[in-house]
């Protein structure tokens, strides 16, 4: 299974970050201070979808490759 480099996700994990903190030190610079504490939840708020994302896609590929049954114990742990 190739690996998934999500280039996508990335350019707009940064440009979605950029355009937030943009607007961020905008609503500072206005004296928006209502706003600014609402825009400042954004950036965390896009890494934690990108990290999210991210997990479920790592637990989807652990969990086709990892057989569903372990091992069998070895002779010299049994119980005989």
């Amino acid at each position: 299974m190739k690996p998934s480099k999500r280039k996508t996700s990335k350019v707009w994990l940064a440009l979605n970050t950029l355009v937030s903190f943009g607007a961020l030190f905008f609503a500072l610079f206005k004296g928006m201070d209502g706003a600014a504490m609402a825009l400042s939840a954004l950036p965390p708020f896009f890494y934690g979808i990108y990290t999210g994302v991210g997990h479920m896609d790592l637990r989807r590929v652990l969990s086709s490759s990892i057989p569903t049954q372990g091992p069998e114990c070895p002779p010299s742990f049994s119980n005989g």
